[in-house]
């Protein structure tokens, strides 16, 4: 199963491909350094995702394939598989990065695997269910005893409700590394059973808003709302999705994402791998044979989640954003989904939708040593400054009224 490592870049950073838990017998570490090596376990992979607390749509082969596919070029996979005796225990999904860290020349990050383009949310270290302190403690002694091959932990976009989060801070406490963290606000919409029922939990005016809109669209006869069901229909579809997305943040005075060939590349390959899973739920609006609007989501364990969208700039007035929203809601409401989630950013307009906050992670950490020390200090320092700035505007605003 291991023969695909490259055991000479292993051996050059000073990472041992097998390592034998010594704390726990049975337990073993094998570290994947290249995709071929992490996909042969897909199967195994899949299995302890199921059974664990990690179980979302980022962490999957899948998700995991297309993002390498797109983004992956520059990073070098270094992944953990835990197991005890023959059956996988827990897997860290990771990469090593170059020069992310400002400052530090040569510096060498170990992110998760799927962080970095702004698609992945609610990652982590998958674990077995009841085999999270084994696991979180096997991973990082195994990423402590090859500290010479990077310099600085980073894993973000872990929920704050992970069972694992706890045991992480308090391994990197005991080993007295450096450590940040940084709290995202995300936004989810949980779902009644009747479309009736979530109606009548919106504020009055939002509840007028959405009814008046859908009415309005509803007297046009050339309105259809549907989602893509076909791979022969994905390259229209995404093609309309990129210009509409660039449309709607015109409106901002902005570029959409889709102006990067890499993020073209991850829709692309995404959504033909999770249409062939049943995952995709890629709806659209259309008025008079065009597309006017457009919500990129999948669906997966009773959770609809958004990653994208866009709307024509010209029908804003007509609300088709809305008017899409709300369709897709009620179409979620009616197969039994559980949960709406915009994923990261909590926006007034997401918050009129009923959508309720959670919190995501983003953690940074490194052992003692001089990139560790310096980026620490530097990150104090910078923060001491700002600390300073906003010190100074509120007085000068104090002196300000006092004139």
């Amino acid at each position: 199963m291991f023969l695909a490592v490259d055991l000479s870049m292993l051996r050059q950073r000073h990472i041992r491909t097998d390592i034998r838990n010594k704390a726990e017998p049975g337990v073993h570490i094998h570290w994947l350094t290249d995709p071929a090596s992490l996909f042969a376990i897909s199967g195994e992979w899949e299995a302890v995702l199921a059974d664990s607390a990690s179980d979302t749509i980022f962490l999957t082969p899948e998700w995991t394939s297309s993002w390498l596919h797109a983004y992956g070029a520059a990073h070098e996979v270094r992944a953990l598989a835990v197991y005890r005796g023959p059956t996988l225990s827990g897997l860290a999904l990771m990469s090593v990065r170059r020069g992310e860290q400002r400052g530090l020349p040569g510096a060498r990050t170990l992110a998760f695997a799927a962080d970095g383009s702004a698609d992945s949310d609610y990652l982590d270290l998958i674990a077995r269910c009841g085999e999270e302190e084994t696991v979180v403690s096997a991973v990082l002694s195994a990423i402590a005893e090859a500290h010479g091959a990077w310099h600085f932990l980073r894993w973000r976009e872990i929920p704050d409700s992970s069972p694992n989060l706890p045991l992480i801070r308090e391994w990197i406490t005991k080993a007295k590394w450096h450590v940040a963290e940084q709290h995202v606000p995300c936004a989810y919409v949980p779902l009644p059973s009747t479309w009736d029922a979530y109606l009548k939990d919106l504020k009055p005016r939002m509840r007028t808003k959405i009814r008046s809109a859908l009415r309005k669209m509803s007297e046009r006869s050339d309105v259809v709302f549907d989602r893509c069901s076909q791979e022969a229909d994905l390259p229209e579809r995404l093609r309309s999705l990129y210009v509409l997305h660039h449309s709607r943040w015109e409106l901002r005075g902005r570029d959409g994402i889709f102006l990067d060939p890499a993020k073209r590349a991850f829709y692309e390959s995404l959504s033909r791998s999770f249409l062939r899973r049943d995952w995709l739920r890629f709806y659209s609006l259309r008025v008079a044979g065009s597309y006017v609007a457009h919500q990129y989501c999948f669906e997966r364990n009773g959770i609809l989640y958004l990653l994208q969208e866009g709307f024509d700039k010209t029908w804003a007035e007509e609300a088709v954003g809305n008017v899409l929203r709300a369709h897709v809601f009620r179409d979620a409401i009616n197969r039994g989904v559980r949960v709406y989630d915009f994923l990261g950013g909590v926006t007034p307009h997401k918050l009129s939708w009923g959508a309720l906050q959670k919190q995501s992670i983003r953690l940074e950490a490194a052992p003692p040593g001089p990139y560790g020390t310096t980026f620490f200090a530097s990150r104090r320092f910078a923060r001491w400054g700002k600390d300073q700035v906003k010190a100074l505007l509120r007085r000068a605003g104090l002196s300000a009224r006092a004139d």
